[in-house]
């Protein structure tokens, strides 16, 4: 009887079910019914006195705020590393008495946080410096055939290509066949600047040409711009042409076979407008023969150095660029320099022998002491980085008592109801674990203080739904 007994708890090895029956976790669902739950147990007592059941009980309750949490930085004055410790110190004790005399040490809860200590640095401004860099840039148009003998010439003595752009233009064209248009500097300050009113973002606007003249952007503004065609109303635009970023000083050329009327525009400045007429007898690139022209943007920079030796240094430069230009075939009077920009050297950030100490101050307490907490911090000269409504560990310990008796009795009518229809009685409890590990589907479980928060301010524990969940493991018999 004994070894058969052995075989029965072997084969039973504590029947285990757990039902969540609960609004934030997934609800109990199982593939049979209570009559085939009742089978089981009969099956199994008919052999054996007792046997184990394992049931999940949970009780919640939304807790409101009953408190307010408040942050005070308490920043101290800059000094020497021997001393900013102590003074620290000081500072937040004084900070601290004034809030336990303006509300009383009995009705907040203080919580000194770490004390934070970082070196002062500067800045970065100029701070007397007497040295400028010069920078601008030049675009230099060429050919694919002088494009690699010219661009290695120039990188030989220290000039940088910022961009490069390739269009179809026609062969042998004219003066007359190429039209450049100016992106007005402040253009893209704001849709209220005064191109904006007079409809001239875009230099000329309106501009009339004739079919298969290539027209070339240049921005002379500071930010980046696009050429894009179509408006800000289309719902589809850039379908002609768009010139991706346009960085300042840099150009962008298309060539405008078709006749009829372009509208463009600026994808980043959308007030920045313009528009083009093509007339004529409506050339197509294969009525006209075209090559591949070579746009290369230009660096012209210096190092630093005074005013009047920056000056000389970016002429030496352009010279020796115009003359490179003019040995391989391109005039300086085909190319077009953009504005020169001078800007003083600024020094990088440096350390001072003087050092800077924080310290958070949280202070919990009843709402009605907040204006009294204001005024005691303001008088100590610190600041309040924070105010949120949060609840007391008092009215957690106070639920927990009564959710944690609601769950016990939860469990207590789930087990019963699983085991009613089997004839059989719950006759004690063997184990109960409190808070067992779950997946939460609802939010952020924070445990605390021995019960669950469904929060996403794990930090103040601001209002929300508090909850605590059981198992509990029954012997059930006849």
């Amino acid at each position: 009887m004994k070894r058969r007994q052995a075989i029965l708890a072997s084969s039973l090895g504590s029947v285990v079910i757990v039902a969540l029956l609960t609004f934030f976790v997934i609800p109990w669902h199982l593939s049979y019914s209570a009559e085939d739950v009742s089978n089981v147990f009969r099956n199994a007592l008919s052999s054996s006195g007792t046997a184990t059941i394992t049931v999940t009980g949970e009780s919640s309750m939304r807790i409101e705020p009953d408190q307010i949490t408040i942050d005070v930085s308490v920043q101290g004055a800059p000094t020497d590393v021997n001393n900013i410790v102590s003074n620290q110190n000081e500072y937040v004790k004084k900070v601290v008495n004034a809030i336990n005399s303006a509300v009383g040490q009995d009705n907040a809860s203080i919580k000194v946080s770490q004390t934070s200590i970082n070196p002062l640095y500067s800045s970065g401004n100029p701070i007397g410096s007497t040295l400028f860099i010069a920078s601008s840039s030049y675009p230099v148009k060429t050919d694919f055939i002088h494009f690699s003998d010219i661009a290695s010439k120039l990188a030989n003595v220290g000039f940088r290509m910022d961009s490069l752009t390739v269009t179809e233009v026609p062969v042998n064209a004219s003066k007359a066949d190429s039209v450049d248009i100016s992106i007005t500097t402040g253009s893209g300050s704001s849709a209220t600047a005064d191109c904006v009113v007079a409809n001239n973002c875009f230099t000329p606007n309106p501009l009339n040409v004739s079919s298969g003249t290539t027209v070339t952007w240049t921005n002379k503004d500071g930010p980046a711009h696009t050429v894009t065609s179509g408006s800000p109303a289309d719902s589809q635009t850039g379908t002609i042409f768009d010139s991706g970023l346009i960085k300042s000083g840099a150009t962008f050329s298309y060539s405008l076979y078709n006749t009829g009327t372009y509208n463009y525009y600026c994808v980043v400045h959308p007030w920045m407008t313009g528009t083009i007429t093509v007339t004529g007898d409506n050339l197509t690139p294969d009525k006209q023969e075209t090559k591949s022209q070579v746009t290369m943007n230009l660096v012209i920079d210096t190092k630093p150095d005074t005013l009047q030796n920056t000056a000389n240094a970016y002429q030496a430069r352009l010279a020796t660029l115009t003359k490179i230009l003019d040995e391989n075939g391109i005039p300086s009077s085909d190319t077009k320099q953009n504005q020169v920009n001078f800007n003083q050297v600024y020094t990088n950030p440096v350390q001072y022998s003087s050092f800077s100490a924080n310290t958070d101050v949280i202070v919990k307490t009843d709402p009605r002491n907040l204006d009294k907490i204001v005024n005691a911090t303001k008088d100590a000269k610190a600041n309040i980085s924070s105010i949120s409504f949060s609840v007391s560990d008092s009215a957690i310990d106070s639920a927990r008592k009564q959710l944690t008796q609601n769950a016990l009795e939860d469990a207590t009518k789930n087990a019963q109801n699983i085991i009613e229809q089997s004839g059989l009685q719950i006759k004690g409890i063997k184990k109960i674990e409190i808070n067992p590990a779950i997946s939460n589907q609802a939010g952020n479980a924070v445990p605390y203080n021995g019960v669950r928060i469904i929060t996403s301010d794990p930090f103040y524990y601001v209002t929300g739904q508090t909850t605590v969940s059981v198992n509990v493991e029954f012997e059930v018999g006849k």
